[in-house]
């Protein structure tokens, strides 16, 4: 055994009683390996003893490809940052790691400078991250940036073979899996590796802060008002490539093409006409001179019917219109689809038009009224996938008018065509049509209406008809499954379906009157109407049951799966979830 190769065996050793070890994730037809060596592929998962699986071979792999010019981290700390950005059940199986597992480490000798509560802290800190930083490229670039600078393991001469040694030699890598005892050196490592991070980064904000380059520009008080889009056209650019909000970036362009803005958004002032100083031929009767008194009647009348009675009246300038604007987007059923689309891009396209100078608060209508941000794609995203039962949003929208802190408000509500025919809707603009200052409507065939609400009265100012076909005619594909489709080139290649075995890494076997059911640790979930026959997957990542060592009880009733079991203290716990008809 060469020295490069027992470098890689003790980078990748697992131990006894701690908290990770090697398994093997697969499925065969009708029979079950239980031993390692009877299995070509070696091991390809890492996942906690009898619980929950952590990572995979592959993603280790392309993580280390990634730090092989710096070096690699200790191992351990590598597999518990898989843990703690995972999805699921994770808090409850980071306790129970330092509480149960890491805890009968601490009666080794000399354990005192190994920080167990910094460590805990650090992948308490990267579980509380928001989801969009632990998912896809986000979650690769972040581990880059985390271990790039932390202590290192091995240096990267070793870099090249050892990725070779994990990625080519499959039967190798299952002398790893024969546990040792854990030295205080190895434990040492695993643990103080993360403390490090956690005395660097000692919260989320210092994460993000660090990791995206965050800066605070000073600015001066009268410029403290935070804007709320951007004008950057390269964020259009970004909308229209990306699958999930194509179908409204490609709207924006067309839209401002339709839009009209106002150069300035005052009141007007009043502007005396026909007459000179504070003299004028218009004005209230209140206000009219005393010598247009001393006519006699009829020419008094005659006077003022041809506008040559005189009034006096101060010329006041324009004042600055100081209404808060408020843009309420409809999500509820008769909204959804292509007119939920339209509205989001027509909000989208005012707050983002070149000549706005204002600034609106959008909200979407649901069950409950709730902010949206157009600034990024990621909140972008979000925000469309808002959707609502309700019939309509009447209930929400008089709750954020009597909620809302702020008096001087003029309310835009983004809704389909239908909605203004609810009478729960008319009887709002009725009472509240103060609050009102114009309904914005769209349908399935591109059609746009732009309204004026005045005194409850509302009036037509704006019709655009959008080639929706037009637009969306060629609609980006998602990478991955061109590459997919691009790599079946080989017309003699016949797939044929077969029928999964028997699955190992089972949690619960039951049956009902009509089939037999197999419940993974990792909550796949198969179905077969006998076990001679093989199994077949009818739903995947059941995440309540990941993570829960103890015994477990199961039953399927009207496709619904309810699953049984007790705490360690005792307590009953009781899960279900629906299942889609299959």
């Amino acid at each position: 055994m060469n020295e490069t190769q027992s470098k890689a065996i003790y980078y990748f050793e697992s131990y006894d009683a701690y908290f990770w070890e090697w398994e093997i994730d697969h499925m065969f037809q009708g029979t079950v390996i239980e031993n390692a060596q009877d299995y070509r592929g070696g091991y390809n998962c890492i996942s906690i003893p009898d619980g929950m699986t952590i990572a995979y071979k592959e993603q280790v792999v392309e993580i280390l490809k990634l730090l092989s010019e710096t070096g690699f981290p200790p191992f351990g700390a590598l597999v518990l940052t898989f843990l703690a950005t995972n999805s699921g059940e994770v808090k409850a199986a980071l306790t129970e790691i330092f509480d149960d597992i890491l805890e009968q480490h601490k009666n080794f000798p000399s354990v005192d400078h190994i920080d167990f509560a910094a460590a805990e802290a650090f992948l308490k800190t990267l579980q509380a991250l928001p989801s969009v930083y632990k998912t896809g490229k986000n979650r690769i670039d972040l581990f880059v940036f985390l271990f790039e600078a932390a202590n290192h393991s091995l240096s990267q001469k070793y870099s090249s073979e050892i990725l070779d040694f994990i990625e080519n030699h499959h039967f190798k890598l299952n002398i790893c899996s024969e546990k040792k005892n854990i030295s205080v050196a190895a434990l040492s490592k695993d643990i103080n590796a993360l403390a490090s991070l956690h005395h660097r980064y000692p919260s989320v904000n210092d994460v993000l802060t660090a990791w995206l380059k965050i800066t605070e520009v000073p600015v001066e008080p009268e410029d403290t008002e935070i804007e709320h889009f951007s004008e950057n056209p390269d964020f259009i650019k970004e909308l229209i490539e990306d699958p999930k909000t194509f179908f409204m970036g490609s709207l924006i362009k067309r839209l401002w093409s339709g839009i009209q803005l106002p150069m300035h958004y005052v009141h007007p002032g009043e502007m005396p006409l026909g007459g000179i100083s504070d003299i004028t031929n218009k004005g209230k009767f209140d206000n009219i001179l005393m010598s247009e008194f001393a006519n006699d009647d009829l020419i008094f009348l005659h006077r003022i019917a041809n506008k040559e009675a005189l009034f006096i009246r101060r010329e006041t300038t324009p004042e600055e219109d100081l209404r808060t604007r408020i843009f309420l987007i409809d999500t509820t059923i008769k909204n959804w689809g292509t007119p939920k689309i339209l509205s989001y891009a027509t909000a989208f396209s005012f707050i983002h038009h070149p000549k706005n100078e204002m600034h609106f608060q959008p909200y979407a209508l649901g069950q409950t009224y709730t902010p949206l941000y157009f600034d990024e794609k990621e909140k972008i995203i979000k925000g469309l996938q808002l959707t609502s039962p309700l019939l309509d949003a009447a209930a929400t929208i008089e709750q954020f008018i009597e909620e809302c802190e702020e008096e001087n408000i003029e309310i835009t509500l983004f809704t389909a065509a239908k909605t203004l025919e609810h009478q729960n809707i008319r009887r709002l603009f009725n009472t509240y049509h103060n609050k009102f200052g114009g309904v914005i409507t769209s349908d399935s065939q591109g059609n746009i209406d732009v309204y004026k609400i005045k005194q409850g009265a509302k009036r037509l100012t704006k019709h655009i008809q959008l080639p929706l076909y037009e637009l969306w005619v060629n609609p980006p594909r998602n990478k991955k499954r061109r590459q997919k489709k691009e790599s079946k080139i080989d017309p003699k290649v016949v797939n044929y379906p077969l029928l999964y075995g028997f699955p190992t890494r089972s949690t619960i076997n039951f049956t009902d009157h009509k089939y037999a059911y197999i419940l993974q640790k990792n909550g796949d979930l198969f179905r077969a109407k006998s076990r001679q026959k093989g199994f077949r997957m009818i739903q995947r990542d059941i995440r309540f049951v990941t993570g829960i060592k103890q015994q477990k009880l199961a039953v399927m009733y009207e496709d619904e799966l309810m699953v049984l079991y007790w705490t360690t203290a005792h307590h009953m716990i009781f899960k279900t979830t629906t299942l889609p008809r299959t």
